[in-house]
């Protein structure tokens, strides 16, 4: 799983790079969806997350020096607007259109499948399909998120 931008022509947002610590002796690769856990550190996004706080842009391996540490490491935080390429476990799924809003499963790709309406959070809003396993996506903001759909 990997997560990029996509480029608009014209487009000159480019990469919204912040830094935040991150969870200790926590693998991530680039592309890698983040969230917060409890303590508010960086850590991989998996399904039950709520809140997409951004995408890794460097990898962090147990072999890293600061692999067991929480110092910061850079990020690419999402804005209103900002669109993304994702994988999809299947966009042939019934009503995975354009504008519908869909949850992250836990290998982090675009779960096609609808909300169920109880665990499942939206955090992610459809606007286009690129293959049988892609899709541009916007990240939906933490007061946006439906529990249904």
């Amino acid at each position: 799983m990997s997560v990029s931008r996509y480029t608009v022509n014209g487009d000159k947002t480019g990469v919204n790079l912040r830094y935040a610590s991150k969870k200790a002796s926590t693998a991530m690769t680039e592309g890698t969806l983040l969230a917060l856990d409890s303590a508010g550190r960086l850590e991989p996004a998996t399904a039950t997350d709520t809140f997409i706080k951004g995408i890794a842009i460097r990898r962090v391996a147990a072999a890293d020096a600061d692999y067991a540490g929480t110092g910061e490491i850079a990020y690419d935080e999402p804005r209103e607007g900002d669109l993304f390429v994702m994988d999809v476990d299947d966009t042939t799924t019934a009503n995975f259109v354009p504008g519908a809003i869909r949850t992250i499963n836990d290998a982090g790709e675009v779960k096609a499948a609808a909300l169920n309406g109880t665990t499942d959070r939206g955090t992610v809003r459809i606007h286009k399909i690129l293959s049988a396993t892609s899709a541009v996506v916007s990240f939906v903001t933490q007061t946006q998120i439906p529990t249904a759909s």
